[in-house]
Order: structure tokens, then C-alpha cells, then sequence
């Protein structure tokens, strides 16, 4: 073992020692996430707009909002939800009950669901981010890097297209949770959370539990590894012991997701008698994307407007659709720095990580094996992605913020790569970028990066945001471009 081996690991033990929850901390980081959230959503919590959307967000006033319309007459007429002549030819609504836990506005009455959906919204925000924020904590993080961690997660694409599609911003929530359960799980041997857990995420639809089983089969063997190294015996208990206590949280929500299974298997989609993607034919294995598919999944890593929003969208397929990889500029600027001072068997795992990112971008038979065949879909995926690329980002910001310096040579490298691809010709799809977000995200990455030395100082000043007020307000309100800042999202 070489000394810089031995030092690697040392830092590597030191930033991976869990960190007990604290009280002001997450008061403090919950007050953070509501201020920036109230700015974000000022228009919709003080002025006249309502997050029920037009046009491309349509399903938010055309399937959401019914059913939380339904709900709540349905709790304040008969009880809890049951059967009901309202929907179709009538149709058990039990297994829609989840409703009642995540998306808590179906518990208004009617005329103040539309106003009272931002402030849901809000909530999953802030529940969102102290969960994930407990997570990077039981990794080891300190308290800066965590909470830019849930900041970074709180307002990610993902997350801020969850204001029309309550279900991604449900997703967000639980699989934050699953992410903590199986980390305090694997920590501290402190299995129940993974069984509430898993409940949980049964409440939004049967089909979340194959993505739920999915995140976990990609996360604790690799957690296992990065901690204890190759131990192959450990690792198939430890496994068996997480499946069987996740197989709990099955039993507890069985009376849920069993109803949900039946409703989808005879819906026209779960039965076949109507094609789930009737416009996706299964690639095969080594067969590439179009050149705008790539423009666009490279582009949407900057802003998740940068190509147009809503019908505006001018990237490849459509705005939904498309990938939804935009969690923060800072979170691609420091993610190679990850690498930096990691031991072998960590850089070995990282760049799995990066693989799991790309690879299914490069080839879609990726993508489409990740949904079973069911369609090349990103969703889901995408927040995976999130979670990996702000896990490491932010792992990487704590070693600099425990001391350890930056190589300004990669960041270097970085600023330049990321510049390059905001920056690239293309042609008649040159048109279609949004030239001012392209100059707001090439601005924050290039700012103040004449020489190393100031790049490096520039790096501290911005990656310590929570000293600098100003700071934030450029991290997180410049970037933020989301759905609500359009016309056509006034309902």
C-alpha cells in the first residue's frame, strides 16, 4: 500500500463516520428551505397564480385535480375512501388512500384545493430535503455540505416538475426515505425505518415497489462494498436481512398496493389491450439515439429550460419526457473532484456510478431494460441520477470543507468541458437554446477564473455558500428557471 493510499483511506474513514441529527440543524435547514422555497413560489403563495397548469401540464387540471376534488367530497359525504359510482362505471377508490398521506390537500374542502396545492408542494420540499439531508449525514457529511445537498435535491428538476406532476415530488419524498432507511440499516443495524419505508413508497402505486427494489439492489451492495470492501458472505446476509425486513413493509401496505395491483391489471394500459408506448419500439443492444436526443440530455444537465418549457420545448420528445438530470451547475462543477483523494475500491464504485448515468443516455436498450421493455423512459431514472451525481458532489464538497484541497487542474479541466458543451455548435438546434439561461450558467461556471489561485479561491468562497447570503441568492435563485415562471402555467 503506497502512502497515498494510506492517506486516501484515512480521509476516506474520517468523511464516512455518521453524524447525529441535531436540532438546530434541522430547524435551521428547514427554515432555508421554506425561505428559498417562498421565493421560488411567490407568485402562486401572494399573487394570482394557481399550480394547475395548461397546455404540456395539463394533467394537473385534467387527472390530479378531479381526484382530489373527488376525495375530499367523498371524506366529507360518505368516510374514507371506498367504492364510488363518480369515477367511470364505479371503481374502488381504497387503493387511492395514499392520497390521504401525500398529497394531504385532498383533506381541504374543494374551493381551496387549487390554493392550497402550493403549500403541499412546499411541504414535500421541506420533508424532501431534511430527509435526504439526514441521509448525507449518516454518510458522514457535515452540516454545510448536507444541507446544500438538500437544497441542490429540493429544487431539482425532478422535484420543481413535481409541482404539476404530484407523483414525481411523491417520489422525491419516499425514495429519499428509502435512501435513509437502508443507510441507517446498513450503519447502524437499525432495520425498522426500511420497513416503514417501504410502505410508504406502496401508498403511490404498486409499481413504485419494482423502483423501490430496483434503488436498493443498486445502493446497498455498493454502500456495503465502499465501507467493509468485498466480503462476499457478509454482503449476501446483510442483503437476505434488508429483503426480508423490506418484505415487512410489504405485509403492512399489502391492503393497498394489492387493490392498486388489481386496478392496474385491469386498466386498458396493464391489461394490453392498449399499447403503453404505442410510438417505442424496443432498440437493440448496441443501437445509438438520434444527434438531438444527446444534444438534449446534455443540455438538460444545465437548466431543465434551456431547450424551451412546456409546449415550448423544442428538445427531443417532450418536455416530461425528456431527461431530468438538472440538479445545480455546482453539483457537475465539483463532481470530479470526488475522485480526488478516494481510495481505489471508491473509484471503482464512483465510476460505476457515472456508467449507471451515461451508459442508458448512450444506449437506450439501457434505459429500456431499466423499465422492463415498457418504454425508454427517463423519469425515475433520472432521479437515480440526481441522487448519485448530488451524493458524490456533495461528498466531494465535504472533503474540501474538512480540509482537504481542491485540484484545481480538474477543476480546471471541468470548467472547460462544461463550458465546451454549453457552447457547442449546433447548427439549426443552436436556435432553439434559451441564449439567456445559456449565459447565466456559463457566467457561474466561469466567474472569476482568470488564474488557478483565484479559481481555487473563488471555489472556496462559493462552495462555503452558507457564510454568504449573496452567494446563495446566485447558487440557487439565478439557476432556478422552473415551470412557474411561464404564462401558459396560469390556470
Amino acid at each position: 500500500m503506497t502512502a497515498y493510499q494510506s492517506r486516501a483511506e484515512i480521509l476516506a474513514d474520517r468523511f464516512s463516520r455518521p453524524v447525529r441529527a441535531s436540532l438546530p440543524h434541522n430547524l435551521l435547514a428547514a427554515l432555508i428551505l421554506m425561505l428559498i422555497g417562498v421565493v421560488v413560489f411567490r407568485d402562486f403563495l401572494f399573487g394570482s397564480k394557481l399550480l394547475l397548469y395548461k397546455d404540456a401540464g395539463s394533467d394537473s387540471i385534467n387527472h390530479y385535480y378531479p381526484y382530489f376534488v373527488h376525495i375530499s367530497d367523498y371524506l366529507r359525504q360518505t368516510g374514507m375512501p371506498s367504492w364510488s359510482f363518480n369515477a367511470g362505471m364505479g371503481q374502488d377508490l381504497f387503493y387511492v388512500i395514499g392520497y390521504l398521506i401525500l398529497d394531504p390537500a385532498v383533506w381541504l374542502p374543494k374551493s381551496i384545493i387549487p390554493y392550497g396545492l402550493v403549500i403541499q408542494h412546499l411541504a414535500k420540499i421541506i420533508i424532501a430535503g431534511l430527509v435526504f439531508m439526514r441521509f448525507l449525514r449518516l454518510r458522514g457529511l457535515d452540516f454545510r455540505s448536507a444541507l446544500a445537498g438538500s437544497l441542490f435535491l429540493g429544487f431539482s428538476a425532478y422535484m420543481s416538475i413535481g409541482s404539476c406532476w404530484p407523483v414525481f415530488a411523491d417520489e422525491v419524498v419516499c425514495f429519499s426515505f428509502v435512501l435513509f432507511a437502508a443507510e441507517r440499516a446498513i450503519r447502524s443495524s437499525q432495520w425498522i425505518y426500511l420497513s416503514f419505508a417501504t410502505a410508504l413508497v406502496a401508498l403511490t402505486t404498486v409499481f413504485h415497489l419494482y423502483l423501490c427494489a430496483m434503488l436498493l439492489c443498486l445502493y446497498v451492495p455498493a454502500r456495503f462494498v465502499e465501507l467493509y470492501g468485498w466480503q462476499p458472505r457478509r454482503l449476501s446476509r446483510t442483503c437476505i436481512r434488508l429483503a426480508g425486513i423490506a418484505f415487512l413493509g410489504l405485509g403492512l401496505s399489502a391492503v393497498i398496493w394489492l387493490g392498486n395491483a388489481e386496478s392496474v391489471l385491469n386498466s386498458p394500459r396493464g391489461s394490453g389491450i392498449i399499447a403503453n408506448t404505442p410510438n417505442w419500439v424496443a432498440p437493440t443492444l448496441l443501437q445509438l439515439e438520434t444527434v438531438g436526443h444527446y444534444i438534449t440530455a446534455a443540455f438538460r444537465f444545465f437548466s431543465n429550460d434551456i431547450l424551451g418549457t412546456g409546449s415550448d420545448f423544442r428538445g427531443s420528445g417532450n418536455y416530461l419526457e425528456a431527461p431530468l438530470s438538472y440538479c445545480g451547475l455546482f453539483s457537475l462543477l465539483i463532481l470530479p473532484q470526488v475522485f480526488v483523494g478516494a481510495t481505489q475500491r471508491q473509484r471503482i464504485l464512483y465510476c460505476g456510478l457515472v456508467f449507471f448515468v451515461t451508459l442508458p443516455i448512450l444506449f437506450p436498450w439501457l434505459r429500456y431494460l431499466f423499465w422492463l421493455f415498457q418504454g425508454g423512459y427517463y423519469r425515475a431514472f433520472s432521479l437515480f441520477s440526481i441522487f448519485g451525481i448530488i451524493t458524490l458532489s456533495m461528498t466531494a464538497l465535504g472533503r474540501y470543507v474538512g480540509s482537504q484541497n481542491l485540484n484545481v487542474w480538474v477543476l480546471a479541466t471541468t470548467l472547460l468541458v462544461l463550458l465546451g458543451v454549453l457552447n457547442l455548435p449546433l447548427g439549426e438546434m443552436d436556435a432553439v437554446v434559451n441564449p439567456t439561461i445559456r449565459q447565466i450558467a456559463a457566467i457561474f461556471l466561469s466567474r472569476r477564473t482568470n488564474s488557478g489561485n483565484a479559481l481555487a479561491t473563488t471555489m472556496k468562497r462559493s462552495m462555503l455558500f452558507a457564510r454568504s447570503s449573496r452567494t446563495t441568492k446566485v447558487s440557487f435563485a439565478s439557476e432556478k428557471h422552473g415551470l412557474q415562471d411561464h404564462p401558459f402555467m396560469q390556470a
